[in-house]
């Protein structure tokens, strides 16, 4: 192979991304459809007037992913793998 280090790095890279979009996709695709029908189910069950649909309210919540509020509580100070950061850090050099 006649290809750089570097280069192979990159595609490595932009593999691993395209797979993450992937799955993210399905995942994404997996909350939608399961959520749907969970509403559909609850709207189905009788309840008396004037009074609210519990499980309706549960079926609204459901989420695979966690909401941007949680996540950004959760947020790390650790540069992604791949970064520039990462790569000056393996050196020693203090990115400032």
């Amino acid at each position: 192979m006649d290809v750089p280090i570097a280069r192979l790095r990159q595609i490595i890279e932009a593999i691993s991304v395209r797979l993450q979009a992937a799955s993210r996709e399905r995942a994404v695709l997996t909350e939608w459809s399961t959520k749907t029908l969970a509403q559909y189910i609850a709207a189905t069950v009788p309840v008396p007037k004037g009074k609210n649909n519990k499980l309706l309210k549960s079926a609204q919540k459901i989420e695979l992913f966690p909401s941007k509020k949680a996540v950004a509580s959760k947020v790390s100070a650790e540069p992604e793998r791949g970064s520039y950061e990462r790569f000056m850090s393996r050196f020693g050099r203090a990115m400032g």
